[in-house]
């Protein structure tokens, strides 16, 4: 699938439950709907096999998420009707990226060598949101790679301040000067 066409669907469902004014709702069911189906690789094979009619798709995607909000619930049958639930994933993400641009977040993916703490996260928030003006949103992931510091990824913008990095700088900046 194109982005374009994730794209499409992303909008008519945020179009649709800005609307509706449920788009806090719809944005934290569509991320759990997806997470519980990429937790379940099978599902997916499941929904998207041949053999399935897409009313029996339907019945499954009803009995799974019986608890989502009908507006969810309808969209995700209308992707199975279109044959496109293989691209759940790719939809929900271009949805939260407009959520995310609506409220005007930016996410920030912050990879260290261990957690932070909350109060490094807020304190980072804080830095961050004064530089970008915008309302910061950090995941932080452990990459066994960084050996200490932080390596930011800010839209398609890296900014490492890990320890490597810092090395290397210095081991090129010395040997310039030998």
């Amino acid at each position: 699938m194109t982005n374009d066409y994730a794209k499409e669907y992303a909008i008519a469902l945020f179009d649709l439950a800005l609307e509706k004014n449920i788009l806090d709702i719809i944005v934290d069911e569509f991320i759990k709907v997806t997470d519980i189906i990429n937790e379940e690789k099978s599902f997916i094979k499941l929904l998207t096999h041949p053999e399935l009619s897409k009313q029996e798709k339907k019945e499954i995607i009803g009995k799974t998420f019986n608890s989502v909000n009908s507006t969810l619930m309808n969209f995700l049958n209308v992707i199975v009707e279109n044959n496109r639930f293989i691209d759940v994933d790719y939809i929900k993400q271009e949805f939260v990226d407009l959520y995310n641009d609506y409220l005007n977040i930016m996410h920030v993916e912050a990879r260290t060598s261990t957690l932070l703490t909350s109060e490094q996260i807020n304190l980072l928030e804080k830095k961050l949101e004064r530089k970008y003006r915008h309302k910061i949103q950090i995941e932080n992931i452990i990459d066994k790679n960084i050996i200490g510091g932080v390596m930011l990824k800010i839209n398609n913008q890296i900014i490492d301040y890990t320890i490597k990095t810092q090395l290397q700088s210095l081991k090129s900046h010395i040997l310039k000067q030998t």
